[in-house]
């Protein structure tokens, strides 16, 4: 980070680099991209987050590169998730977007604090994260399901 901080021709004044907060394109190159930690969207910065942001750089650095006139951006909505413990095994998952809006993957189970919540985030998180991504198979909230691939 110390990098970005130190260039201000890409970074905003936090040391974030400074990009569009749906296209995750830059603000003021349209060469770079940012993400995660990285980029200014003003989102909690997590690895729900970047699950998210991803498929959308992905997909509209590959618009880019197509070389048309309008390319057709995909557009990140700030979705980011925090685990909070609050118990033994008891974890609430918030999960929202941009403005704080409640973006809740398990509507039917997130009232309150859920014991599977804690099994996510001790191992099923960790699993994915460290083993599953690396190798391309794990899209976030979308688990093994890739975005915007029609399945049938």
């Amino acid at each position: 980070m110390e990098l970005l901080r130190n260039n201000k021709q890409i970074t905003n004044e936090q040391g974030f680099v400074d990009v569009h907060q749906g296209t995750l394109q830059s603000t003021k190159y349209p060469n770079v991209w940012s993400l995660g930690d990285c980029a200014s969207c003003p989102t909690s910065k997590t690895a729900a987050a970047v699950m998210s942001e991803t498929p959308v750089l992905i997909h509209n650095m590959k618009q880019v590169m197509k070389g048309e006139a309008n390319p057709q951006f995909a557009q990140y909505n700030g979705y980011t998730s925090c685990p909070l413990f609050i118990g033994k095994k008891k974890v609430i998952l918030a999960e929202f977007k941009y403005g704080g809006e409640v973006d809740e993957t398990f509507p039917f189970m997130q009232k309150g604090p859920h014991t599977m919540f804690h099994y996510f985030k001790t191992h099923l998180f960790p699993f994915a994260y460290f083993k599953l991504v690396p190798k391309g198979l794990w899209y976030g909230r979308n688990g093994f399901l890739k975005p915007g691939h029609v399945y049938i």
